[in-house]
């Protein structure tokens, strides 16, 4: 459970609390920070990996209201805490206190995970569960393409190996 130290386990199917849902994994990518931290050791011990997923919600907490039992999802993986001073400045990817699922919480490398219902979004029907593991890593290109200058039609050069060119 640490460098280079992968195992399969039995865990405890997770307990949700009122703001959240039990989501069944149907698929989970393998992400390349999931190999760095297992070449590195670089993730909390004992750990579950994977943030690329998509599943059924299985159960939910008696305060969500936007999804319900059998929608498909996927979720962020990336959660901020939504009160420390860089989240109510607007600047959320700075926050003191982030989650991410799969780095510093139970990821969806497992039979169930757990996630707030705002980090969860459903899945169009015309889209797999298999191809919607990659909504994360769409997501990922997608924002980068949006905080650079290209423009429709622009030339441009994708380097490395990946889906992401990484």
């Amino acid at each position: 459970m640490g460098q280079e130290d992968v195992r399969v386990l039995d865990v405890p199917k997770p307990s949700i609390g009122p703001e959240e849902v039990l989501i069944k994994v149907a698929y989970c990518g393998i992400c390349g920070s999931d190999v760095t931290a297992y070449k590195t050791g670089n993730y909390v011990t004992g750990l579950v990996i994977g943030h690329e997923f998509s599943g059924i919600i299985e159960e939910i907490g008696p305060n969500v209201e936007r999804l319900k039992v059998g929608d498909r999802v996927t979720g962020n993986g990336v959660m901020p805490c939504c009160r420390c001073k860089f989240c109510l400045g607007g600047r959320p990817s700075l926050c003191e206190s982030m989650e991410m699922l799969g780095v510093t919480i139970d990821g969806a490398l497992t039979e169930y995970v757990k996630l707030p219902a705002s980090a969860v979004y459903k899945l169009p029907n015309e889209l797999s569960l298999l191809h919607a593991t990659l909504v994360d890593p769409l997501a990922c290109v997608l924002h980068a393409i949006n905080l650079s200058s290209f423009k429709p039609m622009n030339s441009v050069l994708i380097q490395g190996a990946g889906p992401l060119g990484s």
